[in-house]
C-alpha cells in the first residue's frame, strides 16, 4: 500500500506510516522521504502554508498573503499591505488597492472602514486625509473635500468639535476642519481658509459675522 498523503515511509517492512511529512513540504501519497520534491510531493507553493503532515497545501487566509514557497504555517501569511485588500483565500499578492471612499490599514480582506466625517479617502489609502485648510467634508464616504461654503472660513489650524456626537470609528472623535462663520469685519467667498484673510476694504465695515 503506498504510503498516505501527509505522511513519510523512509523504510522498508513497515507496518504503519506514522512519521508526518516535513512542515514547508506536502506530501501527495506513496513519499519516502520527509521532504519530497517529485511525484510523491512538493515544497509548499506560494500563497498557501503547509504544517507538518499536511497532505495538501492550505491557502493563506482573507487579509493575508505570501509570494514565498515552503510557508510551515499560517503564521508565514504576512498581513496585507497597508493601502490594499487581499480578499480570498491563496493570494500571492493582494488583490487591489483600496476603494475611493474607504481606507485599508494592514491586514484588509475587503474595504469596509467608510471613510469619516471632516476627512476624505482617494484610492488606496491606509489611513483617512484630512481636509486641507479651505475645504471640509460633512459626509462619510467621500473620496475628495468640498470647498468651504461662502460666508464661511474653513481653518485646519483652527478646528471646531462636531455640534453633536458622531462616531463611525475612533477617528471621528478628533476636531477637524468644518465651516464657521466668517468673523466680523472681513467677508468670505467659497473656498477660504483663513476668517481674517479678507478684511472689509477701506471705507466699508460689517458688524455682524456671515459675511
Amino acid at each position: 500500500t503506498p504510503c498516505p498523503a501527509g505522511r513519510y515511509c523512509p523504510v522498508s517492512g513497515a507496518q504503519t506510516a506514522n512519521d508526518a511529512c516535513a512542515a514547508g513540504y506536502h506530501c501527495i501519497g506513496g513519499a519516502s522521504i520527509a521532504a519530497p520534491t517529485d511525484a510523491t510531493g512538493q515544497l509548499c507553493p506560494p500563497g498557501h502554508y503547509c504544517p507538518a503532515g499536511t497532505p495538501a497545501p492550505q491557502g493563506c487566509p482573507p487579509g493575508t498573503f505570501t509570494a514565498a514557497t515552503g510557508s510551515p504555517n499560517v503564521a508565514a501569511c504576512q498581513p496585507c499591505t497597508a493601502s490594499q485588500y487581499c480578499e480570498s483565500y491563496g493570494l500571492v499578492t493582494p488583490s487591489g488597492g483600496c476603494t475611493a471612499g474607504y481606507y485599508c490599514p494592514a491586514g484588509t480582506a475587503t474595504p469596509s472602514l467608510l471613510c469619516p466625517f471632516g476627512y476624505h479617502c482617494p484610492d488606496g489609502v491606509a489611513v483617512p486625509v484630512n481636509c486641507p485648510t479651505g475645504f471640509h467634508q460633512d459626509e462619510q464616504g467621500k473620496s475628495t473635500c468640498k470647498p468651504c461654503p461662502a460666508r464661511h472660513y474653513c481653518d485646519m489650524d483652527d478646528k471646531c468639535l462636531w455640534a453633536t456626537w458622531v462616531s463611525a470609528d475612533g477617528l471621528t472623535t478628533a476636531n477637524y476642519s468644518q465651516p464657521r462663520l466668517c468673523p466680523s469685519g472681513h467677508y468670505c467667498p467659497a473656498g477660504t481658509g483663513v476668517g481674517t484673510s479678507n478684511p472689509c476694504p477701506v471705507g466699508t465695515f460689517h458688524s455682524g459675522s456671515g459675511l
